[in-house]
């Protein structure tokens, strides 16, 4: 059996403030979640600084995305090929899983265009997007287009995996193991190439918004905010 604590009382303050290596999008108070719940499912606590989520599947998933929409991650696009071109689709859940062997991981929707290619191509490319390369981002997370990006690819690489020109750093992995969890599944990729591109900073993606670093005292500027359910898309 699960044990399940109980919500704590005491208060929480903001993790991010103006003055820490800021993103764009200033901190500001959470919006009271809008969650479409019967008596069955769960209810919400409203407390002062934090909403509560209890119980049911679909307050469960709301509030999972919601919360993780919180944690800043770097925008990778993972690529493969289909008919014969590259394609692109974008990850926020990417990272290193072993030295020895050099193994990464992404995690990838089920039922996505390049999930399927992946696994039946048995290789995979991962490219680490600069700031300035939020067009690249928008392209392979476009909902209900198709994610082709020739445009974007470097011709005649001496790898065979799709790598994106001007990239902070692209690896070229074989597919080492694939788990299925849920409705993703877990790339385990060998790591077999690494080009170690622009020293640059990085794309950011935060509350479901393309940010950029900024330095304190810098100004705040927005980024482009995508539906809840864009990034992974592909």
């Amino acid at each position: 059996m699960t044990r399940r604590r109980k919500p704590g009382q005491e208060s929480h303050q903001p993790l991010l403030s103006h003055r820490v290596g800021a993103i764009w999008e200033a901190p500001q108070e959470r919006p009271t979640l809008s969650l479409s719940m019967s008596k069955k499912e769960g209810h919400v606590l409203d407390g002062p600084g934090m909403t509560t989520i209890s119980r049911g599947e679909t307050a469960m998933q709301d509030g999972l995305r919601e919360a993780m929409s919180g944690l800043a991650a770097g925008v990778c696009v993972v690529t493969t090929w289909v008919e014969g071109r590259p394609w692109g689709m974008a990850v926020s859940s990417c990272c290193s899983l072993s030295m020895r062997p050099a193994l990464l991981l992404v995690c990838l929707e089920n039922s996505r265009t390049a999930t399927r290619a992946i696994l039946e191509q048995q290789r995979f490319g991962v490219n680490i997007l600069r700031a300035d390369q939020e067009h690249v981002a928008l392209r392979v997370s476009a909902c209900g287009e198709p994610k082709f990006i020739d445009d974007f690819v470097l011709e005649g690489g001496a790898v065979s995996t799709p790598k994106i020109g001007g990239v902070l750093s692209f690896l070229h992995c074989e597919l080492y193991d694939a788990i299925a969890v849920g409705d993703h599944t877990i790339a385990v990729g060998e790591v077999a190439d690494v080009t170690l591109g622009y020293l640059a900073d990085p794309l950011i993606y935060f509350r479901r918004r393309f940010c950029r670093i900024t330095t304190p005292g810098a100004p705040d500027e927005t980024g482009t905010r995508l539906p809840r359910r864009a990034l992974g898309r592909g």
